[in-house]
């Protein structure tokens, strides 16, 4: 049979015998419990037996694998008067705990002992109770009493005698008493782990430090007026989904009445400082609305782990349990992106099937407006770019936390750009941000370079995975004769007869786009070497195609950068570029036979063939 609250695997056997009448009953009642879990801690086995004969009344029970046994008696008259007795002896009760909690720790362990009295009538209840050892024990925290707990119950009022309990080095005191829905009269004075508060809210991933505390809760049951302080250092907060949780927390807090004041949390996150202010304001026991104002410092972040940012700002966090919102100011100090752009696969890849995600919670429907403002020390560097860039005015983050939205430009007037393992050099680019619903860029780049002096022009426009490109030359060459010359280092004129090789291979390499990409990544990863590229490639002496490798990595401090290209299978073609900077402002730039240009930093180039 199934009782309300009763673990679901206990087995219950029940006996009942009855005969007499209705004024003058005699009725047996005999069960068992074999076992069972609650949140996954075993209950015990049990029995209980009851016998009502000549209006008196019996009880015997013993629980918790008898560890837990009760006796009381009464008897059936208009006051229906009762006592009775509950023996606790020395054991483990962990389900009595574990019942109450939301999430039940691994290292739940509660045990106890002692003896309650308790006696009535049909209007009066009295209780005293004596326990002479209590241990608990969870997310590696043990709190054990230093003296008796004694308290004395009659009717509505709850009595508790001064008792202290320790956990370590730390103890905290409590005393005072209640009227159940009237009224309160505590207070808890003494210091504490703050752990064993993860288990308030599931929402909570880690939780570490300690706190010294006095608060006193006097008043109405359903508007208490609640006053004290609580000091916190050396704590740990995270929250489940987000790696990041701050560390290092020191500061206080104190509550007046109606209202939770922080005064200014300090704490360390992501090797930077933030400090936390505010208010809560409370409706009894809950929060009605909040604001916390948060400075930040030198905060440095992996959006993946090639991407990091070290920033800064103001941020103001409030809002209520049902709505809110995240606004303010950032600002990057310092942002490299150095992720490898598979764009290959982008342009063969079919759009993704949005898939539906379960249902959000209130911090992840948090509604943002947020600026960022930026400084000259963001840059790209992967397999496509290695420009500085900067942020055109402000930028702005909106959305919400679960589906953010960006808004803005930022740009590049200096630094290389990659096409078909040639390099060229960037003579404005920009990335535009307007999409109301996703983060979705708009590019605009144009970049030179020259090849056997022809000046090249590459001109690209439009979204990632739905872009044109255009190349313009100098003189003046068909765009098949400038493809030809960027893959084989000849204009098509002078490769008549080899377009279709030239094609096949840029086909092949679209086509095996997505493991080139793979291979790339990895071996990029292994070697630590900023770029590695695997294109198709036309042989200038003799018109073959064939695959070549190109690998990049920069040395002395990111003043030295070497590119080493070389077909596969061949050495008579291998190309070793050396390019040295010196100071900014100033650049020459040249080959084994050649130096020219200025403009930008001082710069050695060479060129080996």
């Amino acid at each position: 049979m199934g009782i309300e609250h009763m673990p679901g695997d206990a087995l219950l056997s029940l006996k009942s015998e009855g005969h007499g009448t209705f004024d003058n009953p005699a009725i047996t009642v005999d069960a068992k419990v074999e076992g069972g879990t609650l949140k996954g801690i075993d209950m015990g086995a049990g029995a209980i037996s009851a016998a009502v004969r000549n209006g008196d009344i019996s009880v015997n029970a013993a629980l918790f694998n008898e560890k837990m046994k009760i006796r009381g008696t009464g008897h059936l008259d208009e006051r229906l008067p009762w006592n009775a007795e509950l023996i606790i002896e020395p054991g483990r009760y962990d389900s009595i705990v574990g019942s109450l909690l939301k999430e039940v720790p691994e290292d739940l362990q509660f045990s106890f002992d002692g003896r309650i009295k308790m006696s009535g009538d049909r209007n009066n209840i009295s209780a005293s109770a004596a326990i002479n050892h209590l241990t608990l024990s969870l997310l590696g925290q043990t709190f054990s009493n230093a003296s008796p707990v004694t308290f004395l119950l009659k009717n509505r009022e709850l009595s508790l005698t001064a008792f202290s309990v320790r956990s370590g080095a730390t103890s905290f005191r409590i005393e005072g008493g209640l009227e159940f829905g009237r009224e309160y009269d505590l207070s808890v004075e003494g210091g504490s782990s703050l752990a064993p508060l993860k288990t308030l809210s599931k929402t909570i991933s880690y939780l570490s430090g300690d706190a010294d505390f006095v608060f006193s809760m006097k008043g109405k049951w359903d508007k208490p007026a609640i006053n004290g302080r609580m000091n916190v250092s050396n704590a740990s907060f995270g929250l489940k989904g987000y790696p990041s949780f701050i560390s290092s927390i020191n500061g206080s807090l104190y509550i007046d009445g109606d209202r939770i004041v922080l005064q200014k949390l300090a704490g360390k996150i992501g090797g930077g400082d933030v400090n936390i202010s505010g208010v809560l304001y409370l409706a009894a026991f809950d929060i009605k609305r909040f604001y916390l104002e948060t400075k930040m410092e030198n905060i440095r972040a992996m959006i993946s782990k090639d991407f990091s940012v070290d920033f800064g700002g103001d941020l103001l966090y409030r809002g209520t349990p049902e709505a809110q919102n995240i606004t303010g100011h950032m600002k990057i100090n310092r942002a490299k992106y150095r992720q490898m752009v598979e764009w290959r696969s982008w342009l063969l890849a079919a759009k993704a099937i949005q898939k539906p995600k379960a249902e959000l919670s209130v911090f992840e429907r948090t509604e943002l407006n947020i600026s960022i403002s930026g400084s000259e020390n963001i840059s790209i560097d992967n397999n496509m770019a290695r420009a500085p860039v900067s942020i055109k005015g402000n930028m702005i983050l909106k959305g919400t936390i679960a589906n953010p939205v960006l808004f803005g430009r930022i740009e590049s007037t200096e630094g290389y750009a990659y096409f078909r393992n040639n390099e060229f050099t960037i003579k404005h680019a920009s990335v535009d941000f307007a999409d109301p619903n996703r983060i979705r860029p708009i590019i605009s780049l144009t970049a030179e370079t020259t090849v056997r002096n022809y000046i090249i022009t590459i001109r690209l426009e439009g979204e990632m995975d739905r872009f044109t490109l255009s190349m313009s030359s100098d003189p003046h060459l068909e765009e098949s004769d400038i493809l030809s010359l960027l893959a084989g280092g000849q204009p098509g004129t002078q490769t008549k007869g080899i377009e279709a090789g030239i094609g096949a291979g840029a086909a092949s390499s679209f086509l095996t786009g997505k493991v080139e990409d793979v291979l790339e990544e990895r071996l990029r990863t292994l070697t630590g070497l900023e770029r590695f590229q695997i294109e198709p490639y036309v042989s200038s002496k003799t018109g073959a195609v064939s695959t070549r490798v190109a690998v990049s990595k920069r040395l002395i401090g990111d003043k030295l950068f070497v590119t080493y290209a070389n077909p596969i299978g061949s050495t008579q073609e291998q190309v070793i570029k050396v390019e040295y900077l010196i100071k900014k402002d100033i650049s020459l730039v040249g080959n084994r036979d050649e130096i020219g240009g200025l403009g930008g930093d001082i710069r050695f180039r060479f060129e080996f063939k």
